[in-house]
């Protein structure tokens, strides 16, 4: 049997507190229709700026999954803007874009606590951002070493 109607992928399976004979459903899919045949609703170009701001604000990429997943934006278009996203000088040297934004991150706002000793603190401040292990140690570790040689001369 051929399928008549399909609920269109931007609007969302969300239970309206309506009168049964008002026909808000209605009104909703066509005012939703008439958006995204204007171009004025765009879940993949709202997730590419949203990731790009919120990378310039050097948040990770699973805080960035989040906060798109917090807009109602789906996983699959979420994941596509996180991965085109690569900041300029990272680009070029082919540097992950999480290690870029905790390097950004220690030298902004935790290199004094990294000078008085506090490597652990920073470490779960950073792990509180959603960066990974892997990206923390590799981070703290290069700006303890900048450290050590920086104090060292």
């Amino acid at each position: 049997m051929a399928t008549v109607f399909e609920r269109p992928k931007f609007l969302t399976d969300t239970p309206f507190h309506y009168c049964p004979g008002c026909h808000h459903g209605i009104i909703h899919k066509l005012v939703a229709e008439s958006l995204v045949e204007l171009g004025l609703l765009d879940d993949a170009g709202f997730a590419r700026r949203r990731a790009a701001e919120l990378l310039r604000k050097r948040k990770s990429r699973r805080e960035i999954l989040q906060d798109l997943a917090a807009k109602g934006v789906d996983r699959e278009t979420a994941a596509a803007a996180v991965e085109a996203l690569r900041p300029e000088d990272a680009a070029e040297a082919g540097e992950d874009p999480d290690l870029a934004s905790a390097r950004a991150l220690i030298a902004r706002q935790y290199a004094r606590k990294l000078a008085e000793g506090k490597t652990q603190q920073v470490m779960a401040a950073l792990a509180r951002r959603g960066f990974s292990h892997s990206v923390i140690k590799a981070a703290v570790g290069e700006a303890v070493e900048e450290l050590e040689t920086g104090n060292g001369e």
